[in-house]
């Protein structure tokens, strides 16, 4: 969790690099602006709109929310539109109950797909143009589908990643670690 908040003056120091020397404190200082902007934000608003009330005070939630804030800010940073994307794509992948605890998918996935349509539909140059990056979008998606599938296939083949029916029922707690892991829940 730590490095990922370490993340923040990274790139801050990364983009202070980029710019002359008598503007590096004002990057600086609108990094690290953001990043409490944002955070509050996402505290105040964008965290119920993607996971539901704070009233199921569990540690995970609160890992949940420190893992998705570190992203925030800096999505924020790198466009204005990647902050509401990050939310509103967690939110419709809960709705269509897509299991991606930290926003994992959110962050790489629907951001990396908008900052690719983003270079084609701002990106200056006679090179580049939205369709081309349309074409590398799908391309990429169906080399990393295929080959990540095939992967997990073989993997699964001699590993198998499903226990056993018998093993999911009495549940993997028990069987790979030998205690209950939530005591207080009890199975009906």
């Amino acid at each position: 969790m730590t490095l990922i908040i370490l993340m923040v003056p990274g790139f801050a120091m990364l983009e202070a690099g980029l710019v002359r020397t008598k503007n590096v404190s004002t990057v600086l200082m609108v990094n690290t602006m953001i990043y409490v902007v944002a955070s509050l934000v996402f505290l105040l608003f964008g965290y119920s709109i993607a996971f539901g009330s704070w009233e199921n005070d569990s540690v995970s939630k609160r890992v949940a929310f420190l893992f998705q804030m570190a992203f925030v800010g800096k999505t924020i940073n790198m466009h204005d539109l990647a902050g509401p994307t990050l939310i509103h794509s967690t939110a419709a992948l809960v709705v269509f109950a897509v299991d991606d605890p930290v926003g994992a998918l959110s962050v790489h996935l629907v951001n990396g797909i908008w900052g690719t349509l983003a270079v084609g539909i701002f990106g200056l140059g006679e090179d580049i143009s939205l369709r081309g990056q349309i074409k590398g979008i799908i391309i990429v998606a169906v080399i990393a589908f295929t080959l990540s599938y095939a992967a997990l296939k073989l993997i699964d083949k001699f590993f198998p990643f499903r226990a056993d029916d018998e093993t999911q029922i009495e549940g993997l707690d028990q069987s790979e670690c030998g205690l209950e892991s939530y005591p207080e829940f009890v199975r009906s």
